[in-house]
């Protein structure tokens, strides 16, 4: 199991992946689960909602520029702002373009990465923002 900074980095959280790349969304999964991690893992931000509103998850990672135009990576955030019980899930978003932190200011926790980035580093932010 691979491990960040000497321990198993995801055991027991559960991390919802939204990215509208089939291929880069399981590359993700798969990293997430061999690190511990219950996965679960939408395309759109559509789904992701419905996720939210299913499942308890401990960490949000949002891929916001791979989702399609009509449905946006920061819509998904703008929700989770809006949503009492959402707000309060860390996330992790990532972006070749990392919007200002004010678009994401409304969450409670959260830690803007910007492309292209290592598995390891989106392993690491879901720790530190999780146990923050």
């Amino acid at each position: 199991m691979p491990r960040v900074q000497g321990r198993a980095a995801l055991v027991d959280m559960t991390m919802l992946v939204v990215d509208g790349h089939p291929d880069t969304r399981d590359m993700v999964v798969e990293y997430a689960d061999l690190c511990g991690a219950k996965v679960i893992s939408t395309g759109t931000a559509a789904e992701a909602l419905v996720v939210l509103g299913a499942f308890r998850v401990d960490v949000v990672v949002v891929q916001a520029a791979t989702l399609e135009p009509e449905d946006p990576g920061l819509a998904l955030v703008a929700r989770m702002q809006m949503h009492p019980a959402w707000r309060v899930v860390p996330c992790v978003f990532v972006s070749p373009d990392a919007p200002p932190r004010s678009l994401v200011a409304g969450l409670r926790r959260v830690v803007l990465l910007r492309q292209p980035i290592e598995l390891d580093a989106i392993v690491r932010a879901a720790i530190d923002v999780g146990a923050a």
